[in-house]
Formats: structure tokens, sequence, C-alpha cells
């Protein structure tokens, strides 16, 4: 499996927008009404990459370096590429890149994506909540296996 990445343009909003619809819809509606303009409203290109597995369009990435983080905006896979490992090949290229400039990894995940058990059995754990929302975050600093829950809490209380 051969996966690559091109910066967005303009032109793939059509494609991105169904693909935000198709990825996050029946999550987002669980909570409340889905909102189909929101994706122009915030729509930028210069933003997203677009995820391309054998030189197909499968997926789209929005990664952003901040200061002290590394930020997983939306890591999309359409519904047809999900399972196959393509997700997890990508955040592990990310962990790895927050490991190697010792930049802690965070996004956030609608409580009832299912997303959010990949994103634990890789590493991250929840640091915070909203009503709709966990903040979760890999820390490269931390080897979270060797600590007990009660030093990874004390960890996140300083």
């Amino acid at each position: 499996m051969k996966v690559q990445f091109r910066q967005a343009t303009e032109a793939d909003f059509d494609f991105l927008n169904k693909m935000h619809a198709a990825c996050l819809k029946e999550h987002v509606e669980r909570i409340y009404p889905w909102n189909p303009d929101l994706f122009g409203e915030t729509f930028n290109p210069h933003l997203i990459r677009v995820i391309l597995v054998n030189q197909i369009e499968v997926g789209m990435l929005q990664l952003l370096q901040c200061v002290g983080e590394l930020y997983l905006g939306n890591l999309l896979i359409l519904p047809k590429f999900q399972n196959r490992g393509i997700g997890t090949l990508i955040l592990q290229s990310i962990l790895d890149q927050g490991q190697a400039s010792n930049l802690p990894v965070q996004l956030q995940v609608l409580k009832q994506n299912p997303a959010k058990r990949l994103y634990e059995r890789l590493g991250f754990i929840s640091v915070g909540e909203t009503k709709t929302h966990y903040i979760m975050q890999y820390s490269p600093a931390l080897k979270f296996g060797a600590l007990s829950s009660s030093q990874r809490d004390s960890f996140w209380q300083q």
C-alpha cells in the first residue's frame, strides 16, 4: 500500500465536502442537527492534504504544528477504505513526527465516534472533554505503559 499526500485545492471542494459528510454526519447527528453548510464555511484548502492510496483519493488530513504541539484537526478516510490500516499508518507517522520533535499530538474526537478506540490503541489518553468531544493527547515524553493510572492522572493535573 503506497500512501501519499497532495495539497488540496479549491477544485477539491466537492469531493472533500461529500467525504466530510460521509465520515461524520452519522456521528454528529447523534448529538445535534447536521449543518450541510458548515464545511463550506470553514473550508481552507491550504490547511488540508488529500490522502491518496495507490493514487486513489481516499481521505483528507489536517495537521497543524502549533506552539508546543502537533494538532490533528481532521483525519478522515472514506468509509469504503476504512478498516484497512490506512488511518493507523498515517497516525503512526504523525506520532513518529511528534516523537522526533518531542511534541505531543493532540486531537478532539466526538464522544460517539468509534475512532476513539483507535486513538487509545495507539497510546492517546483523554486529557479533557467538552459536552460533545473528548480531548485526547499522545505524549512522546512518557512511556504510559510503564506508569500506573494514578501516575498518569497526576501528570495531567500539573
